[in-house]
């Protein structure tokens, strides 16, 4: 959940950084050069820019997840060596307790 907001704050950030040159354009009228060159051309790097960090984040976060599970699941073979936490642990894997 955290890391889906994490990403989603990340791209809407992202996208009002790319439309922002476009925006300024509209807002202050410039010359021909500045509305057909430098406008978009910085949209253009704006957006590869934070292309490339997208893949950056989005890598970084599948990795942090892969670690969080491989965490849980050694915590969870720790605590099947008492006998009462493995049955409520059977219980939560064959969804067999009342509330699920």
């Amino acid at each position: 959940m955290l890391q889906t907001l994490l990403l989603l704050s990340y791209r809407v950030a992202a996208i009002l950084a790319v439309i922002t040159p476009v925006i300024i354009n509209i807002a202050f009228k410039g010359d021909i050069l500045t509305s057909l060159l430098y406008a978009p051309l910085t949209s253009l790097v704006l957006a590869v820019i934070f292309i490339y960090f997208d893949r950056q984040l989005v890598t970084t976060l599948n990795v942090y997840a892969r670690f969080l599970r491989k965490r849980s699941s050694a915590k969870i073979k720790q605590l099947r060596a008492y006998p009462m936490v493995k049955n409520i642990l059977i219980n939560f894997e064959h969804k067999l307790c009342p509330w699920c």
